[in-house]
């Protein structure tokens, strides 16, 4: 019996710590950041408008191009009709006139020769086109500069509540030893309670360090479109790294590929 109860607990154990797993979610930054441009609304609105803008480009082209169309008609003739024509042009009866079935086609083909309006519609169509590209790419480098800064921030966050429970480890283990020391003479009760002292304020950061986090955790959650109790397991290092655009050299690229400004 305490064999199998042995099996059942250490089953138990074994399958919670599997749920545990598959709830939290490894995630690095560029899955964060893949994750934020597909589920983000903006993203998505700009993507649409700017095939709208490119279908809008290409009608306003269009308009200069020859234009050939082909009509086709059919009638069904149930009752012709009929004329009276006098004895000397005919029987003197009623006469009927047509067929039938009347059967009528046209072919027409036209080519715009000059157009004021088709020219300013083709430079609006081309300039709205090339602002919505713009805006596209201006919303895309604005959710990819708020997933990161929310990363990171996460991740610092992650970061402090792992020194502070270091440091609160290390202030009640100085505890344990001027305690051992109090009892042999060595230290007072002051160190003693200077030492208390330390690990309260250790606990009150910690406190601090965890309830900063869940709005951080909350906020990237919210950005790449998860759940509020999903689990995130960062796995991108926090590392020093050479900046991606050196400031005060080529300040005039960066200037010009300035969405904002561009826009």
């Amino acid at each position: 019996m305490k064999v199998h109860q042995l099996f059942f607990v250490l089953t138990t154990f074994v399958w919670g710590q599997g749920i545990l797993a598959q709830d939290s979610i490894p995630l690095s930054l560029g899955d964060a950041l893949e994750m934020a441009l597909e589920k983000n609304t903006d993203v998505n609105i700009a993507m649409e408008q700017g095939r709208a803008s490119e279908f809008a480009l290409r009608e306003a082209r269009g308009n200069f191009l020859p234009k050939l169309s082909l009509n086709a008609s059919y009638n069904r003739n149930i009752d012709r009709q009929v004329i009276f024509l006098p004895e000397p042009f005919g029987t003197g009866g009623p006469t009927k006139l047509g067929f039938d079935n009347d059967y009528s086609s046209s072919l027409s083909l036209s080519l715009p020769v000059y157009s004021n309006f088709n020219f300013a519609n083709k430079r609006l169509s081309r300039t709205r086109n090339d602002l919505q590209k713009e805006m596209a790419r201006g919303i895309r480098h604005s959710v990819e500069k708020n997933t990161k800064k929310a990363y990171f921030n996460y991740a610092i966050a992650q970061e402090i509540v792992r020194v502070q429970q270091e440091r609160l480890s290390n202030a009640e283990e100085t505890v344990a030893d001027i305690q051992k020391r109090v009892e042999q003479g060595t230290l007072t009760d002051y160190d003693i309670t200077a030492a208390k002292v330390q690990v309260a304020t250790a606990k009150n950061n910690l406190l601090e360090a965890r309830s900063n986090i869940i709005p951080l955790a909350n906020t990237l959650k919210l950005l790449l479109g998860l759940d509020e109790r999903d689990i995130l397991k960062l796995t991108e290092p926090i590392a020093l790294t050479e900046p991606e655009i050196p400031l005060g050299k080529d300040l005039g690229q960066i200037l010009e590929n300035n969405s904002q400004l561009k826009q």
